[in-house]
Parts: structure tokens; sequence; C-alpha cells
């Protein structure tokens, strides 16, 4: 079924012998640098589950990916105040008052040592009553967040007020960086999927249901629009890309320094960085301050069909992630890999589930522009090698990232559940 058929169906209640009816809770929709979730959503809606998107927040980013517009028409957006959320919960006050004390005594009790966290689950309590309302009216059968922080937290509050089954899938900074009411979450939800199998060990010791109700899902890729070209020359410049959003996370800066360390040793070469983020103006900055203006160019944002172009034109990909503030397997690692470019990036706890470091690309000390310099002259210097590396990769990517693989981890649980 086309995407645009399965969005375009009634918003009722599954028929007899129909397809399901599930909520999504996000964050924002669309959101563009979350093209992983709208690849699973585009997915789910391609074998036929018809979605209805619950955002938490409006859109406000400059770019919208092109497959996310068929589904704004079935996306629901709620301001933190108006009349139709203040009448939602002056009902919810009335009519479950138990229910509702009991879900503000749970957000008090896991959150009171993190106030920011316990101020913003509570800011977003209204919007989710008013959510809940609408998802009974829709006839959703069953609710999925992504996103262990405010979606998960949402979607739970829905869940108690209207008995709709929930689940939600985790990541990185929502497991590791703020934790609050995760293991509550893991013990209430039918189910919740996590994107690496490293992610899935540690959740185990937040929860002793953790070992039976955790799957690991792995972000999958759409293989048909990320191959490698038909041909990939060398060029006299080695055409290096880094892509994502421009922050301190993503190691961008130490990406430069090292582009500064290779001009010194004499390697000719360009570096592309694409995305954009609050990053931007300071590491413009530092490419000027390090002579490389001729050498760096900056794309801006940009949608995922004009970033496929920079992948066949790229020649090594680089990312060196900073371990403290990174997680997970960046998703721009597999898109990479997919199109046949080696990579360059840093050890985070996940890789190993995609990069056989040798194999498939290099990895750089942490922080370290001196090595990432290192592994990035040993790929420039040897076209054979990048050449290994980058038919290695597009077959990793095959085996365990094709979408078409890695949807079915979603699809069975989520209509096993509606």
């Amino acid at each position: 079924m086309s995407t645009a058929l399965a969005i375009q169906q009634p918003s009722a209640a599954s028929t007899p012998g129909g397809t399901p009816r599930i909520g999504y809770v996000l964050s924002l929709f669309p959101c563009y640098d979350e093209t992983f979730i709208l690849r699973e959503i585009k997915g789910l809606a391609e074998r036929g589950v018809r979605l209805r998107i619950f955002s938490l927040r409006r859109r406000r980013d400059p770019v919208i990916q092109e497959d996310a517009r068929p589904f704004m028409t079935e996306t629901l957006y709620e301001p933190y105040l108006s009349f139709g959320v203040v009448a939602a919960v002056l009902r919810a006050v009335l009519r479950k008052p138990r229910p509702l004390a009991g879900l503000v005594a749970w957000m008090v009790k896991g959150c009171w040592r993190r106030p920011f966290a316990l101020a913003k689950s509570l800011a977003f309590l209204p919007k989710a009553i008013r959510f809940a309302e609408r998802a009974q009216e829709d006839g959703i059968e069953h609710l999925h967040a992504h996103w262990a922080t405010y979606p998960a937290t949402v979607a739970l509050v829905m869940s108690r007020l209207t008995g709709i089954t929930w689940s939600f899938t985790c990541h990185a900074h929502d497991i590791f960086h703020d934790p609050s009411l995760l293991p509550e979450k893991l013990e209430r939800a039918e189910f919740a999927l996590t994107c690496t199998a490293d992610n899935k060990r540690y959740l185990e010791t937040l929860s002793p249901h953790t070992d039976r109700k955790v799957r690991v899902s792995y972000h999958g890729l759409d293989l048909r629009q990320f191959q490698p070209p038909a041909t990939r020359r060398p060029s006299e410049e080695v055409r290096i890309l880094g892509v994502g959003s421009l922050l301190e996370c993503k190691g961008f800066h130490i990406l430069i320094e090292a582009c500064a360390l290779l001009k010194q040793r004499g390697l000719a070469f360009h570096l592309t960085i694409a995305g954009g983020g609050p990053e931007e103006a300071r590491l413009k900055q530092a490419v000027a301050d390090s002579g490389l203006s001729s050498h760096v160019r900056f794309t801006g944002y940009v949608t995922q069909k004009d970033l496929v172009p920079l992948y066949h034109e790229a020649e090594v990909f680089a990312l060196p992630a900073v371990l403290e503030i990174h997680w997970g397997i960046p998703n721009v690692l597999i898109e990479a890999l997919a199109c046949g470019v080696p990579v360059v990036t840093t050890a985070l706890p996940s890789l190993p589930e995609l990069v056989e470091a040798g194999v498939h690309g290099l990895v750089a000390r942490n922080r370290d522009p001196q090595d990432l310099a290192d592994k990035l002259a040993w790929l420039i210097l040897d076209p054979k090698l990048r050449d290994a590396m980058g038919r290695a990769g597009r077959e990793r990517v095959k085996r365990c990232f094709d979408i078409e693989r890695t949807i079915e981890t979603v699809l069975e649980p989520l209509v096993a559940r509606s």
C-alpha cells in the first residue's frame, strides 16, 4: 500500500479485517534531524498501518523532508493553553480525579531531584490530557512514543486516562543523559524498543522486566534511495564529507583541527560539512582562523533528497563524535556505508554493531585531532583501501540495516497489541 493511500483512510477504528490504528507520540513532527523516525513512519504506512501523530511541539525547522509532507495532515498539535486544553483538564479532574492525582504524584516522586525535568513533565500534562481525549475520539488502538523522556511520559498519561495500551522506543540521550522515570516506564509499558544491543544491555540494569520487554530494533534505511553511484572517480583533492546537526557532540570542531593538520602535511583534500545548527558560526570562524577557507564548505540545512548526491561525491566520511555526549549508532554512518563510503569515526559503545575497524572504516581516538588526521591521511593516500571498505560497508548495511527487515521489528509488536 502506498503512503498516500495509507494516510488518506478514515480516522475511525480499524474495521474487521482492516488495518490497525496507531497513535505515534513525538516531541516534534516533522523534525529535520529525526529522519530515522520518519523512515519508520513511512515504512509502517506502506504496510497498511493507519497512523495518527501527536506532536508535543509545533514545527519550527526551516527544512521539511519531502517524505514528511503526506503525514502532516494526520498530525495533531495542541497549545499549552487553550479553551480545548482547559476544558479537557476540567473534565479529567471531575471524572478521573484519582488517576490524575496518581499521575502527578508519580511525576513528583520520580523527578523531584531534577526540578527542570519535573517542571517540563508537569507542563506537558494538560496537553497529554487533551491528546488522550483525541486519541479516544480517533479510535486509536495502541500508542507508541519515540524517546523515553517527555513523549513516553505523555503516552503513559494518555494510556492511564484511556486504557489504550502503550509502548515506546528509546535511543540515546533519553537513556543515558536523563533517565528520569525510565525504570517505571519500562515496567508500565507493554514493550519497549531500543536501537542498539548495547542500549538493551544497559536497560537490563534498570528494571527486572527489561529482559522480556525490551527488543532491539535498528534504525532502518531505504536502500533503494541510499546506494553507491554507478562510478566514483578519484579526484585530485580527496573529497571528505561530514553530515549532521552542527552541535558540539558531533565533533566537527575536532574534524576542522584535523583538517588543518592535513593541510600542514601537504595532503590534497576538500571537506564538505552538511547540516545546520547552533555551532555554525563558531565552526566557520575556526575554518577561517585555520586558513582552511578554500578547503572547507558548509552547505547549511539539506533535505534527504539533496544529501544523497553528497554521499555519491564523497570518498571518505568523517564523524568524530564526542564519546561523553554522544550515544547510539549515528544514522549518518549507516547512510555513508550504504552509499559505499568508508567512514572514520570514534569508538562509540554501539559502534561495533555497525563498523568493524579496518573492514568498514577506521576508528580514531576520542577528542584527538592528531589521531583523526592520521586515520584520514591513511584513507586519502590509499584509494584501493577506500574502495574495499566502501564495498564491505554496503554489504554490512544490507545485512543488518535494510528497512525492509528492520521495520518488521517495529510492526510485529505494534500490531500484536492493537
